[in-house]
């Protein structure tokens, strides 16, 4: 949540969320948590910004915004990468080629789904 606050019904649960909050749900439960994510609204605005942040988290925000699977491969999990740059309307495949020339990414891809297998931090 940007600003404001929303309260979220599902059936029988019932949730608000304020400003820097967001829902975490499946099929049992409702809950909410903190958001440190800059890219909140990448939906809206299209654009991604990442400003010293680990490989972990680049990796969630880019899977929530293009609705895909990205996940980390063990070698590269603790990576020491901080990742700085900004994507305004890039494609998928944009990113991903801005990110193996910079940072020395390597991708397997298996059905839309990305695995990061290399990375040169």
């Amino acid at each position: 949540m940007i600003e404001g606050s929303l309260e979220i019904i599902d059936g029988q649960r019932r949730i608000n969320l304020n400003q820097g909050e967001t829902l975490i749900a499946d099929d049992v439960s409702m809950s909410k948590a903190k958001t440190n994510s800059s890219n909140i609204s990448s939906w809206r605005t299209n654009i991604l910004v990442f400003r010293n942040v680990n490989i972990v988290e680049l990796t969630k925000d880019l899977s929530k915004h293009f609705h895909i699977n990205i996940s980390l491969h063990e070698s590269v999990k603790n990576a020491s990468c901080l990742i700085n740059t900004k994507f305004t309307d890039e494609t998928l495949e944009e990113v991903m080629e801005e990110l193996k020339a910079v940072y020395g990414f390597e991708f397997d891809i298996k059905d839309q789904n990305y695995i990061v297998i290399k990375t040169n931090c």
